[in-house]
């Protein structure tokens, strides 16, 4: 699901493969279909373009559930387009996300755990044009960069990035400008553990600050401590408010 203007933009299941987009204002009733047909496949996320005219949706085709594939959405007109298919056993983590440079997403190898290895998955960055076409690691960010979560500025101009330089680099909060291809560290995290689901994180409506969940770095010992709780919260995990600099507006 997604807030838009007129309220709630959200996805739902139609038939057995079969999805739709939908508005509701806060009751939970449909007051409106977007697309002019049944989606075929089932939507896993989706989000709007900064205009908001538009949805892009990761979803399973029926032919093969096993594969992610982006579409696009027209909610005025009701059309959709295919933007591109993931090949091989490739899945897309978490929300795609429309910033004024295109279409950016996290994917990878799909996993059900840890590798046979004893590994974490890694996943990378990618980004595609809104028309279509081969996706293509993310400009900007370098070939060994491991993302985790995304989430677009609401200008469309910058998009948060939860992720490594390299799978042993600590794990930081960065901002990665499309359109200037720059990748800049908001964090220096040495002893801080982030939260890396793909919804841990989020913008400030002015764009101006990046809310994270995350911890101080977890004793690997049972501990007993005497201290008031108000002095250890930085012990378990929190919401913390990270201002992003040079933030100017558009």
């Amino acid at each position: 699901m997604s807030p838009g203007e007129e309220g709630l933009i959200f996805a739902l299941e139609i038939g057995a493969d079969e999805s739709g987009l939908a508005l509701t204002h806060g009751s939970g009733k449909v007051r409106r279909l977007y697309a002019d047909g049944p989606i075929e496949g089932r939507v896993a996320a989706l989000s709007l373009s900064p205009e908001g005219d538009k949805a892009v949706v990761a979803l399973h085709p029926p032919e093969d559930p096993r594969t992610s594939e982006l579409r696009t959405f027209d909610l005025r007109n009701g059309t959709g387009r295919e933007v591109t298919r993931l090949a091989g056993n490739r899945e897309i983590l978490g929300t795609p996300q429309w910033t004024q440079q295109g279409l950016y997403f996290v994917a990878g190898k799909r996993t059900t755990g840890v590798d046979a290895d004893g590994s974490e998955p890694l996943y990378n960055l990618y980004s595609v044009p809104a028309e279509g076409g081969a996706p293509e690691l993310a400009p900007g960010v370098g070939e060994d960069f491991v993302a985790s979560s995304i989430r677009v500025s609401p200008d469309g101009r910058q998009l948060a990035v939860i992720g490594r330089l390299n799978p042993k680099s600590p794990t930081n909060l960065y901002v990665l400008d499309p359109a200037a291809r720059k990748l800049k560290a908001v964090t220096t995290n040495e002893d801080m553990e982030m939260k890396t689901e793909p919804d841990d994180l989020a913008w400030s409506p002015d764009a101006k600050n990046v809310a994270i969940i995350a911890r101080g770095t977890p004793s690997t010992e049972p501990e007993v401590r005497p201290e008031p709780a108000d002095r250890i919260l930085r012990d378990f995990y929190n919401l913390y408010e990270i201002p992003i600099p040079g933030h100017t507006q558009p």
